[in-house]
């Protein structure tokens, strides 16, 4: 699945684009050999952060891992973070191949222990 025009077109930052599926759910699907780095999540947490305080309530994020060619440690910890601020009840990972139309690659937040 490469077209995301079903959703809601919502911007582009930090070289990714984000949908809407749902108004409390981002879809964020990176351009194809991504290399993630903190810089470049430091403004996607941001965006997303923005996001979640515009809408006035918790957040969940789907994202396109397929398209991420790679990602280290410093990276993802900036990602976790966002994770735990409090805004989002979950953030997903999936990973898109010819042999699996979705196949979840990881799962991150619950900063609540309710929402489990």
């Amino acid at each position: 699945m490469n077209d995301f025009s079903q959703y809601q077109y919502i911007a582009t930052e930090a070289q990714a684009d984000y949908y809407a599926v749902d108004p409390d759910i981002l879809l964020i699907v990176p351009p194809g050999g991504m290399v993630d780095t903190p810089q470049l999540a430091r403004a996607s947490a941001d965006f997303q952060s923005a996001y979640a305080r515009r809408l006035e309530r918790k957040c969940a994020t789907v994202v396109i891992m397929s398209n991420v060619l790679s990602q280290d440690a410093e990276t993802r910890r900036v990602y976790r973070e966002l994770a735990e601020n409090g805004q989002f009840l979950v953030r997903r990972w999936w990973s898109i191949t010819p042999y699996r139309a979705r196949s979840p690659v990881f799962l991150s937040g619950f900063p609540n222990p309710a929402y489990r």
